[in-house]
């Protein structure tokens, strides 16, 4: 157990510091990229990319979380895995290209079908790389993951800035994807070398894709839910409309989901290697709930109340109309990492017909969350719609999962009730101080005053109002980065 957690801790420390590092490049990548094109080009490649992650649910149709939860036995399911999930992201390819000249039509841009079709080329060629990356995740091997993402985010984001530079528009985005896709799978084989029967037998086929589908249903619920807003706000507003909400959406939700995945990437293989073993499993699930909520919701409250001023200062006036949308939707997207540890927790025992029951359920309640706001206050109100649907629905999924181990409604509020209420009353403070008239009206100012008094208020009264959680977190933080340095 020991052991296993010092793994976990340090993959997951790796993990943080490549997110981190991820959203300093990223965060640096926007400011030059939304100087050099416009929100409508923001726009067309939120409308491509959000099809093209419907559609990349084929790629893996669910045989890589499969294949994990078999770690012990992985090559006698690996031949079938990268068959399936071969097939699978070719056909996911040509749907692609099917509906593309229907997308172009509802979405009113030619470029739309270009940059469709250029990334539906890299679907077979990313699928080449799930066996292997499979593989690393199994062995724990965190630290070559992140490593590797962070050279591959370095590499991306400059070829896009380049090709943005040099005239070509929302297309800067989709051409170094493919080329990426190769050089990935090349080098996942070589470094991972997974064990492999190239045997193929019927029986992993049909297991395979009988549990595969169970996972590709859940994560194609999961893929239309977080990328619903673009599609339907492409077909109601304009492409520059979809631009700004774009880009608040992309300052929110790149940090938040690259935690999301850093997270779910070692705590899945963890908590699967405790199955058979409940209480270990729920305690573990509970204690890294609360950490990440301990550290999560804070920083996004944080985030929110400075996210104006920094977007006037490295973005300028051309971009001043997603500051709202971008606090809004920084607080509620901040709710959705906290039950990747249920979701983690519900896959590595198995339960993937849970996730997909949840996920059909609440889908429909989002789509009309997001259509009333459209159709009411336009980009702002889906921001609006989308917030409160996690506010509302991330508690809602904790319980609905970990009730089914033995948590009561109690341990739940438990994980959210205390950093929501510390960090509302300290980053209010924060805003009510920058009322004073010596910071007011200066960008800088105001955003070292927030970040001064609500991290100080937040230390104290978080560590006054949840004593023992606070120390759980701090000892776990203090452990992820001793492992890590």
């Amino acid at each position: 157990m020991r052991s296993l957690t010092k793994e976990s801790a340090s993959g997951f420390a790796w993990l943080l510091a490549q997110s981190g590092g991820a959203r300093v490049v990223n965060f640096l990548a926007q400011i030059l990229l939304a100087r050099l094109l416009s929100p409508g080009d923001f726009g067309e490649i939120a409308l491509v990319s959000s099809l093209v992650a419907v559609m990349g649910t084929l790629v893996g149709f669910g045989v890589d979380d499969v294949v994990l939860s078999r770690s012990r036995r992985f090559h006698v399911w690996a031949a079938a895995a990268f068959w399936v999930s071969l097939s699978f992201s070719i056909i996911g390819a040509l749907t692609l290209l099917a509906v593309a000249p229907l997308a172009a039509h509802l979405y009113r841009s030619r470029t739309v079908f270009g940059m469709l079709a250029v990334l539906a080329t890299s679907m077979p060629l990313g699928a080449l790389a799930t066996i292997p990356n499979a593989y690393l995740r199994s062995k724990l091997k965190f630290r070559f993951i992140a490593a590797y993402a962070t050279v591959e985010l370095l590499a991306i984001q400059l070829i896009v800035i380049l090709l943005a530079w040099r005239g070509c528009g929302a297309f800067s985005f989709v051409i170094p994807t493919p080329f990426a896709a190769i050089v990935r799978t090349l080098v996942f084989w070589q470094v991972a070398r997974p064990p492999t029967n190239w045997r193929l037998r019927r029986w992993h086929l049909r297991t395979l894709l009988r549990s595969g589908s169970t996972v590709f249903g859940q994560k194609l619920l999961t893929s239309l839910r977080e990328n619903g807003d673009y599609l339907l706000l492409g077909v109601m507003a304009s492409k520059s409309s979809v631009g700004l909400y774009f880009m608040a959406f992309k300052l929110a939700a790149v940090p938040v989901y690259t935690l999301v995945n850093s997270m779910y990437g070692v705590l899945f293989p963890a908590l699967a290697q405790l199955r058979g073993e409940p209480i270990r499993q729920r305690t573990a699930a509970l204690s890294a709930s609360r950490a990440i909520s301990l550290a999560v919701i804070p920083l996004s409250f944080l985030q929110a109340a400075v996210s104006p001023f920094v977007l006037h200062i490295f973005f300028g006036g051309k971009w001043v109309g997603a500051a709202a949308m971008l606090s809004i939707l920084t607080v509620g997207l901040a709710f959705d990492v906290i039950p990747c540890v249920a979701g983690a927790l519900l896959t590595a025992n198995g339960k993937f017909s849970a996730q997909w029951q949840w996920s059909l359920a609440s889908l429909p309640l989002f789509f009309l969350s997001i259509g009333i706001g459209c159709a009411l206050r336009g980009a702002v109100g889906v921001a609006i719609a989308v917030a409160v649907f996690f506010i509302v629905g991330a508690p809602g999924y904790s319980y609905f999962v970990l009730r089914k181990f033995g948590c009561s409604a109690r341990d739940v509020a438990g994980i959210y009730l205390p950093p929501v209420v510390c960090s509302a009353a300290a980053v209010g403070l924060g805003l009510l101080m920058c009322r004073l008239p010596q910071v007011q009206g200066r960008d800088v100012a105001m955003i070292a005053v927030i970040c001064a008094f609500s991290l100080v208020t937040y230390a104290l009264s978080v560590r006054w109002l949840s004593p023992v959680a606070t120390r759980d977190a701090m000892r776990k933080i203090s452990l992820m980065w001793g492992r890590a340095l």
